[in-house]
């Protein structure tokens, strides 16, 4: 009796040890699969980490043309030239700059890209149009701070990337020092 109680409990063990094993990698038949899966899951976090990291240095590639793009058409008056509004301007922010404008004929409401003065500051008409910051806030502003001819401005201005292309999509005045003067 004590012989088959020891049988009886010896293979209960081993029934149990089999069957409650659940894939625990102690288990030599599933060992080699759960070896796969994990090699499957490390291969695929080694490549979503490489397109992060690809995406992340596009994007700071896409920031700094943004930033020169919005130093240069402003510091250089590009946003004056017709051509390059209609290279540079969703279809949507063309039709804006056209029913802001306020003259005989068709035009583009230039002026939107500086303060509302035409003439320099009073004692300041030597200081150049130039960007002095340009800053990105959480809702995808681009907000460029400037000087025109003296005058303190600041403008916040939606853009996005478009085939290698930088395309402007609206305009804001957020500060104009010579409109409350």
């Amino acid at each position: 009796m004590k012989k088959s109680m020891i049988v009886l409990a010896v293979s209960s063990f081993l029934a149990c040890a089999t069957s409650c094993n659940n894939g625990n990698s102690t288990n030599a038949s599933t060992e080699p699969e759960e070896v796969k899966e994990e090699q499957q899951v490390e291969e695929a976090q080694v490549v979503e980490e490489d397109r992060l990291e690809a995406a992340s240095a596009e994007d700071a590639e896409d920031e700094s043309a943004i930033q020169d793009f919005i130093t240069n058409m402003y510091e250089k008056g590009l946003y004056t030239e017709y051509d390059f509004l209609e290279k540079h301007c969703s279809k949507a922010f063309l039709q804006y700059l056209k029913d802001q404008y306020e003259y005989d004929g068709e035009g583009y409401a230039v002026w939107l890209f500086r303060t509302s003065s035409n003439d320099g500051k009073p004692g300041a008409e030597d200081v150049k149009s130039k960007v002095l910051s340009i800053t990105k806030d959480n809702e995808g502003w681009y907000h460029y701070t400037f000087t025109d001819g003296g005058w303190h401005g600041e403008n916040k201005i939606k853009l996005h990337m478009e085939n290698g292309k930088v395309v402007m999509d609206e305009l804001k005045s957020v500060y104009d020092e010579a409109a409350i003067q």
